[in-house]
């Protein structure tokens, strides 16, 4: 199994260094304020996965979707709170 996770990321290389540029980019043009807001629609859709997944019992086995849910739950509640804080922050002012 580790060794056809080898082969997939040295066969897709490419993709992670588009990403890495394209997040860079982003990060010139929009503030911290853009990654978080697309953050908890990314980290939702990770759970709505997760979910749509366990509730479909599809091929893949169900911890895939567990470690999705569990993933999508996390990244929600830290750019929740970055968010909130942020709002927060805008109305205080």
């Amino acid at each position: 199994m580790l060794e056809n996770l080898i082969k997939l990321i040295k066969k897709n290389w490419h993709y992670s260094v588009m990403a890495l540029l394209i997040t860079s980019f982003l990060r010139y043009k929009f503030g911290a304020e853009f990654f978080d807001i697309f953050g908890i629609i990314i980290f939702s859709g990770c759970i709505l996965l997760g979910v749509y997944g366990l509730y479909l019992k599809k091929k893949i086995p169900d911890w895939v979707y567990f470690i999705l849910i569990i993933i999508g739950l996390q990244g929600l509640i830290v750019d929740g709170v970055t968010s909130f804080q942020l709002i927060k922050s805008w109305i205080i002012r």
